[in-house]
């Protein structure tokens, strides 16, 4: 059983793709709407983030770092949209350090299923004029960390991007 606290707020992604990889964005700063808090508890919150072309998506780590060991997420699943394509990361487990040394943290590659979930992450890549969405569901327990994305390709990798 974890307490609840308040939302964890550096939570952190970084995709990687076949052409590169966008590295460990803080996803806060990237919330497309500023009327709310992100990433609190039963929460779907949509992202923006420019970036050129990574190539079709392999995987992703998500997560935060958290020295203390006093946050715990319920991460639901994640969903990117690249082109046409939705990649579909369920996790459903819980990310928390009281579990153990790097257990904040969460590497998961896509799932056959197209599933949409809740939360969006619409990634521009201006060179290619190439839109990825990334979708996050956050589970009942919220969070109080910041999110970064980073994503990853065969022979490129992005910036931190601050979600």
């Amino acid at each position: 059983w974890v307490q609840p606290a308040e939302p964890i707020k550096n939570i952190q992604l970084t995709i990687r793709g076949s052409d590169g990889s966008i590295d460990k964005v803080l996803l806060k700063d990237y919330a497309k709407s500023n009327e709310q808090q992100v990433f609190q508890n039963g929460s779907s919150d949509q992202f923006e983030i420019k970036h050129k072309d990574i190539g079709k998506i392999e995987n992703i780590t998500i997560g935060f770092d958290d020295n203390d060991q006093k946050a715990a997420w319920l991460l639901e699943s994640v969903d990117i949209q690249y082109e046409e394509a939705l990649y579909h990361f369920q996790a459903q487990c819980w990310l928390s350090s009281r579990l153990g040394q790097n257990f904040s943290w969460i590497t998961m590659k896509p799932d056959p299923s197209n599933d949409v979930s809740k939360i969006f992450l619409y990634l521009h890549f201006p060179m290619l004029d190439i839109h990825y969405k990334v979708i996050i569901d956050t589970g009942e327990s919220g969070i109080n960390s910041n999110v970064i994305l980073c994503i990853y390709g065969d022979e490129n990798i992005t910036k931190n991007f601050a979600l």
